[in-house]
């Protein structure tokens, strides 16, 4: 697996956090509850992943489907790993 989600040092919202936490965990139904709460689909953890980057690299097709829908990852950048899948 090439993008391991990690807990960011405190820079990031709660909300954001939930998001990228239920993006690395394949967790749609918390990714969904996050964005409702206002959570913005390319928010970024403190290396600059978004979570269509971690869902992507963790091969959690739902979400990746779900994120896409919503608009994630226009005019971003890949993963420094180039593990985008999109």
């Amino acid at each position: 697996m090439c993008c391991v989600w990690s807990q960011a040092d405190g820079l990031i919202l709660q909300v954001e956090y939930h998001l990228l936490d239920a993006a690395g965990r394949g967790n749609l139904e918390k990714a969904q509850q996050a964005v409702a709460s206002g959570a913005p689909v390319n928010c970024s953890d403190a290396y600059k992943r978004t979570p269509l980057m971690i869902a992507c690299c963790e091969g959690h097709k739902d979400l990746v489907v779900y994120l896409l829908q919503l608009g994630a990852g226009e005019g971003r950048r890949r993963c420094a790993r180039a593990c985008a899948c999109v």
